[in-house]
């Protein structure tokens, strides 16, 4: 999937996230909950300082999976802004290119591993 990025949709990047294991290691390191967003969530620019906010948060995660044959896969990929910009004619090769992927490589079917990350950091007294 890489290659066909580079090749038709170089924008897209490779997008890599933390996985649930450094989540709960690291969260608790950032100091705050806006630190902590910028970290799970690609760090856009500086989160503000909130420390003097709120109490350091609270982390938790709950990983789930979800399987998709194909059509239902690029379904959900379409829907990604990344894809969504892209225009029409390379929308529709970068989506036919991964279809032949999945049906090639992986027999019709992905399963694709999610993370829902609730941090909770509570007010502090002012």
């Amino acid at each position: 999937m890489q290659r066909l990025h580079r090749r038709l949709a170089p924008e897209v990047g490779s997008w890599s996230f933390p996985s649930a294991e450094a989540i709960c290691d690291q969260a608790p390191q950032c100091g705050d909950i806006a630190a902590v967003w910028t970290w799970i969530d690609r760090k856009l620019a500086e989160p503000p300082p909130v420390d003097r906010y709120f109490h350091p948060p609270r982390v938790t995660t709950y990983p789930w999976l979800a399987t998709y044959d194909r059509d239902g896969y690029i379904a959900m990929l379409s829907t990604h802004s990344a894809y969504a910009l892209l225009d029409h004619e390379r929308r529709k090769q970068i989506m036919a290119g991964i279809g032949r992927l999945i049906d090639e490589h992986l027999e019709g079917r992905v399963t694709k591993q999610y993370l829902c990350v609730v941090a909770i950091a509570e007010a502090r007294a002012e």
